[in-house]
């Protein structure tokens, strides 16, 4: 036997030691998928009371979900570890003399001479079949477990995703250069870049009542010589709408190298061109999800008031508007949001406030 070849039976050694750490792998991160399930349903709850002790009031999927994960895992959670324990009881001692024999016989072959290996064959194929059996048999006897916990973990990481969108729309809200109307609550809030404005980079919100995108500029505090020393950021309006006068947002490749972005199309009577923004691909789905959740309805019904109490379908437009001045009924499509209007007669502004 050739050095190359010793290396190569080494190397098949290194194989079936692996597989028998991936065995030892699988039963830590059943015991570890566990330990996140107990640690994210304890620590959720309150920080999802806390964002509504803020002010977000949408996404009542949230609380709902919530609730439902922590009573299924509380009827669960003592029969699962026990089934992991069972598991680890059953299968933990033979990976262990596995490894320990693998161990041996490399020792062994690294201190034999290239001639005297071969004698190592016959028990090397034994060590790997018994590593595919024992495989095989934690493989099938963890699928229901895997399952099970898969469900849980699934819908976590979910929960987390909204938890995450959400804590970062309240912080950047209050940081925005306009103040939110009596009623009026946010909905999303997310870094974008404008492309229409040389790429102006900013923060795409929507609220329940408006859209808006707000450009980012530093502003120099302090100064030495020509060297700034102390500056800080400062939002302003770039663009804003009422929400009702958007007909869709889409997901779409935006930029001549083609970036994942948003559409943001407006009704055809407004007679505004469409708003490109470039956002990261992930974001690009959250905008259009949060849009259709806002439109198609869902919104107004999980929709509630800091004393927790249901407003659905609120509506606060009068049937008829008419104008103060002359008295003539305003005849055109009142957008959601729309805080202001003009006469269609005697040009006057009439407040929908």
């Amino acid at each position: 036997m050739s050095e190359n070849e010793k290396e190569g039976f080494i190397s098949k050694i290194h194989s079936v030691r692996e597989n028998t750490s991936n065995i030892s792998r699988k039963l830590s991160e059943l015991d570890g998928e566990i330990t996140e399930i107990d640690s994210s349903l304890a620590i959720l709850p309150s920080k999802l009371q806390d964002l509504r002790q803020r002010g977000y009031i949408f996404l009542m999927y949230l609380d709902k979900s919530l609730d439902s994960l922590s009573s299924g895992w509380r009827e669960v959670a003592p029969s699962t570890r026990q089934a992991l324990r069972s598991l680890e009881r059953s299968y933990r001692p033979e990976i262990d003399n596995l490894q320990a024999e693998i161990e041996e016989i490399e020792r062994r072959i690294q201190r034999s001479s290239v001639d005297s290996i071969y004698r190592y064959e016959m028990l090397l194929k034994s060590l790997s079949s018994k590593t595919s059996v024992l495989e095989d048999n934690v493989e099938q006897n963890t699928q229901d477990l895997e399952k099970n916990l898969g469900r849980f973990t699934e819908r976590i990481s979910s929960i987390k995703r909204d938890v995450s969108i959400v804590e970062e729309t309240l912080q950047l809200t209050s940081k925005a250069s306009f103040k939110l109307r009596e009623r009026e609550y946010p909905l999303l809030a997310l870094k974008a870049k404008y492309l229409a404005e040389e790429g102006k980079e900013g923060v795409f919100l929507l609220t329940d009542q408006r859209f808006v995108f707000e450009g980012e500029r530093d502003v120099v505090l302090e100064k030495f010589w020509i060297f700034t020393t102390k500056k800080r950021k400062e939002r302003f309006g770039i663009a804003e709408a009422p929400i009702g006068s958007i007909s869709e947002i889409v997901k779409g490749r935006v930029g001549l190298i083609e970036w994942t972005g948003i559409y943001v199309r407006f009704k055809p009577e407004t007679g505004w061109a469409d708003m490109l923004f470039d956002v990261k691909g992930g974001e690009a789905d959250t905008i259009v999800r949060f849009f259709n959740y806002l439109s198609n309805g869902d919104a107004d019904l999980d929709k509630i008031d800091l004393e927790g109490k249901t407003t659905q379908n609120r509506n606060t437009t009068p049937t008829v508007v008419r104008c103060p001045y002359c008295g003539a009924p305003y005849s055109r499509e009142i957008y959601r949001g729309q805080v202001s209007l003009i006469c269609e007669y005697c040009g006057s502004s009439i407040s929908m406030k």
